[in-house]
């Protein structure tokens, strides 16, 4: 592993403001099997990622990006001993601070959702792994008949266990699907890259072909994200040389305040 992470270190030494990008491109697709995987990835890397993760915390532009840091720091500090009062003290600034106008615009218009999420992760970092792999387990019995009896059934424990973890259901667009994808990443961040994957046999047997309806389906809810129009918080004050709300990229005097 010291290995991976040297080469790491190199590759993005001229770029180290992209460190904390690692997982955004599996994140960014709102899946949850992808989100899990980034998120796994970004906590496989280390206690290097967390200067990085802890920046991106306060200067992230936008609501996905923020969440994908949020991901990565769930997994890091359940994957690394040591790091679980300093994220949780970042977890806890991270609402009331901004470095960059872009990310005190993104606390103006999504301020409680920030707070929110924000809170949730914090608590997850206290979860006890018991309760963590409970909630995996009902996700994975709910793919099964209410009452099926899965003891002494290999294949169906297989899949209980490994089925949510697989899951290509959007995990991003609301908070009852962000909390089950925060769950996830903290009951899945100490596993090893194994438990994301069905043996050959299983998988083999629950193959069908991608088709475009599939592509619709992910790609559905995030569109719907970005096109819903969104306000300012009443409790924020835009004055007259900030970016305009509005998403204009103007100043509020030059745009929907003149």
């Amino acid at each position: 592993m010291t290995a991976e992470r040297e080469q790491y270190l190199s590759l993005t030494e001229q770029h180290r403001g992209s460190r904390a990008a690692v997982s955004f491109p599996l994140t960014g697709t709102g899946v949850v099997t992808f989100i899990l995987k980034g998120a796994w990835a970004a906590a496989r890397l280390g206690k290097l990622m967390l200067p990085e993760y802890k920046r991106a915390l306060v200067e992230d532009i936008a609501s996905f990006e923020l969440l994908d840091t949020q991901f990565a720091l769930l997994a890091i500090e359940a994957r690394t001993k040591g790091t679980a009062a300093e994220i949780l003290k970042a977890l806890r600034a991270a609402p009331g601070t901004a470095r960059t106008p872009e990310a005190k615009r993104l606390r103006e218009v999504m301020g409680h959702e920030v707070e929110v999420c924000c809170d949730v992760t914090a608590a997850l970092l206290e979860s006890p792994t018991e309760e963590l792999q409970a909630v995996v387990r009902r996700i994975g019995e709910s793919y099964f008949e209410p009452g099926a009896d899965l003891e002494g059934d290999s294949h169906r424990e297989e899949l209980v266990r490994t089925l949510p973890l697989m899951s290509w259901a959007n995990g991003i667009t609301d908070g009852k699907k962000l909390v089950l994808s925060l769950s996830l990443v903290a009951a899945s961040a100490r596993g090893a890259p194994e438990q994301f994957y069905l043996p050959r046999d299983l998988a083999q047997a629950l193959h069908r072909p991608w088709t475009p309806d599939d592509t619709w389906l992910v790609l559905d809810p995030l569109m719907q994200v970005h096109l819903a129009p969104r306000k300012p918080s009443a409790k924020a004050a835009v004055g007259r040389n900030d970016p305009c709300p509005c998403g204009s990229g103007r100043k509020r005097k030059r745009c929907c305040g003149a």
